[in-house]
């Protein structure tokens, strides 16, 4: 029997629901600023996570045009590097370049991304043996705690992000900044594996970035995760997942992120693929290419992508009127790996998400399928009063499956292998409305030009 855990408020869920966007217009996928726009109404994330740099005005016009059209969206701005023109930045001077966006842009500000990656290349050994600027922690320590105090003065209430950290080192470098910082930071791909095995690498990415962010109850953001699906990259320990193998683990590895209670939200790196492969990529580099949720361009969704925005559909899903839950207790039994998380829409109703930890089904050693492929076995979820119940598994669908649904039931038993499910549970006699479109209008100006356009927000 899987331990029923106590329900948590359905926005946890939806706050696994991030994505990095590049906002400025270089050339690649994101140039078109109405594309952008248009992918984010389609997968519709809960979080948008985006660099900030002081004084592009264009930059601040991106980001506006972003904000208007897809109000719904919290941004977590990344607030400047820490070493400029060869001397430490000026902290007041981006506190002010903050202040000149519209009250109400951001809702998370985050220090300095992966600056022991891309200051760091030179030939001259580091403490970590990594070669390059011995003192970047020094750099990153300084700043940070500089700009903490000034974003907590200019803006009270919005929570400060510790600076991350690349290829998941340098911890004990960094050292200690609990004193300024609200939340942690983690970037935990999965390098191929499989959420609830060994090497998913939560739980020992949430004992890394605690040495810097300091114990519970402060809570972490894994401001980067995801899959790439360059599945002829061999070399490097970031192994390729296939998307419909991704698609498959996308809500079970919500739930794991979420189970641990450390979790504040996710944000997938990244929400297009941006650039073609050029001839001049090392093999190493190649894959960096390839970890969109959209193929390049927003020229389709690719399978995760799909399953990212199920999920967050079945969340959103409208049914009529309010309800009380009532006395009615829920039962998990079936297959010995199965596990559980409740959580409470603002309507009443509960969604209950199923999954079994640690099925495998892609090798990520040999890039092949599992063969013999897992059984499915049964998860049965028992109500000890009658309810409503729908079934989605998101990987595939968000719509209800009708075989797994049923207007007033005492149970339902739903066959898993790795995916996950998703069940909506309301009192009997309710039932769901057509979701009704919202068209939102927005006009900005992208490299002097103006552009307007009218985008459809499906509930």
């Amino acid at each position: 029997m899987a331990v029923v855990p106590a329900s948590v408020s359905v926005e946890r869920l939806a706050m696994k629901r991030g994505v990095c966007v590049t906002t400025w217009a270089d050339g690649g996928s994101y140039a078109n600023v109405s594309n952008v726009i248009a992918g984010l109404q389609e997968l519709r994330p809960w979080i948008m996570r985006c660099n900030v740099t002081q004084g592009d005005t264009g930059q601040r016009t991106y980001i506006n045009a972003i904000r208007a059209a897809c109000p719904w969206l919290k941004i977590s701005g990344i607030v400047g590097k820490p070493w400029q023109g060869g001397a430490q930045a000026d902290a007041q001077a981006m506190v002010d370049w903050l202040a000149t966006y519209p009250a109400g842009t951001f809702s998370y500000f985050e220090g300095c991304n992966e600056w022991n990656m891309f200051w760091d290349k030179g030939p001259s050994p580091r403490p970590d043996g990594q070669g390059g600027r011995p003192t970047w922690y020094a750099n990153i320590r300084a700043y940070h705690q500089a700009i903490y105090p000034k974003l907590k003065a200019r803006f009270p209430g919005i929570p400060v992000i510790q600076p991350s950290l690349g290829k998941r080192e340098g911890y004990s470098l960094m050292g200690n900044l609990a004193g300024a910082c609200d939340l942690g930071n983690a970037h935990a791909y999965t390098g191929g594996n499989a959420p609830g095995t060994s090497g998913d690498r939560i739980t020992g990415e949430i004992a890394n970035v605690r040495t810097i962010c300091g114990p519970d109850p402060k809570r972490i953001c894994v401001t980067e995760w995801g899959w790439h699906n360059k599945t002829d990259h061999v070399t490097g320990g970031h192994k390729p997942t296939p998307p419909d193998v991704a698609a498959i683990q996308c809500l079970p590895y919500f739930c794991e992120y979420d189970r641990t209670d450390d979790i504040a939200w996710m944000s997938n790196y990244e929400l297009v693929d941006d650039r073609a492969e050029a001839p001049g990529d090392e093999d190493g580099g190649r894959h960096e290419r390839h970890f969109g949720l959209f193929e390049l361009n927003f020229t389709a969704i690719k399978a995760q992508g799909a399953a990212h925005r199920n999920v967050g559909r079945i969340i959103e899903r409208a049914y009529s009127g309010s309800v009380s839950w009532g006395a009615c207790t829920i039962t998990v039994t079936g297959a010995s790996d199965a596990a559980v998380m409740v959580y409470d829409r603002p309507d009443g109703r509960k969604i209950i998400c199923l999954w079994r930890r640690g099925v495998v089904i892609y090798n990520n050693n040999t890039r092949l399928m599992v063969s013999p492929a897992p059984a499915a076995q049964n998860v049965t979820v028992t109500f000890s009063a009658a309810r409503k119940v729908d079934t989605f598994k998101p990987h595939s669908s968000s719509d209800p499956i009708t075989s797994l649904s049923s207007a007033s039931t005492t149970s339902v038993t739903v066959p898993l292998v790795a995916e996950g499910a998703m069940l909506v549970v309301g009192p009997t006699g309710s039932t769901p409305p057509d979701p009704v479109d919202q068209t939102v209008t927005a006009t900005f100006t992208v490299g002097g030009s103006s552009v307007s356009g009218s985008y459809v927000v499906t509930p």
